[in-house]
């Protein structure tokens, strides 16, 4: 009975030893897997983190950018007519009729090519942005014998400006897009001569380019 007793004992000594052993792997394991989930959550902070510095930089450069032009345009008739639509991540610029046509033309009067010119040079040192150029109109004829739709007044209008910007100062056409909306997008009512004056306007809308955006944004995506 005493050698059965020392027998089974010495099994459940070695039974235990396993255990302990398997014990301990497994402990060893759970570490290292520990271990692994750190970093990977490191990783991931890292990612989030490099992510928001994006993003804040993308928006630190469009503030840049209305630094420049507001310094660059100081002296124009359109101080005071840049905005920033925060939601959008965009730069909005509004250049009155009085500084780019005459009434009823479609030619750049000598005056606005100052301006133009300061544009551009904004423009092509920043070759991710981009430029909607919109042409905008009150409700009343255009005074143009050849183009009294306001819509196809506002186009030709819009396209002038985009010709002068690439023939004329060198801005890239990709970086260009020609837009045109007529009376149809009024920015004051056209009640009042000062409304109507308000509204006889070119847009430009300035943002970083959204092809190159979306793939540095699904990179940076892809880390997470």
């Amino acid at each position: 009975m005493q050698d059965k007793l020392l027998a089974r004992i010495e099994e459940l000594d070695d039974e235990l030893e396993r255990t302990t052993e398997k014990a301990q792997n497994r402990s060893a394991s759970l570490n290292q897997e520990l271990e692994k989930r750190e970093v990977l959550i490191r990783a991931k902070e890292n990612a989030i983190s490099d992510l928001k510095a994006w993003v804040e930089a993308s928006d630190a450069s469009l503030i840049s950018l209305a630094a420049e032009l507001t310094d660059s345009l100081h002296t124009e008739d359109s101080l005071g007519l840049l905005s920033i639509n925060p939601e959008k991540n965009e730069l909005i610029l509004t250049l009155s009729e009085e500084l780019l046509f005459k009434s009823g033309a479609t030619n750049l009067r000598e005056e606005a090519l100052p301006t133009l010119e300061k544009i551009a040079t904004v423009l092509n040192i920043q070759p991710d942005k981009v430029m909607f150029i919109t042409g905008h109109t009150d409700n009343r004829p255009t005074g143009n014998r050849s183009l009294k739709e306001n819509l196809d007044f506002s186009a030709v209008r819009a396209a002038v400006v985009m010709r002068s910007l690439i023939e004329d100062y060198g801005v890239a056409p990709n970086q260009l897009t020609l837009a045109a909306k007529g009376e149809y997008s009024p920015a004051a009512s056209n009640e009042t001569e000062e409304g109507r004056t308000l509204n006889r306007r070119i847009e430009l809308v300035i943002s970083k380019n959204q092809t190159s955006l979306m793939r540095d944004l699904k990179r940076r995506l892809d880390k997470l």
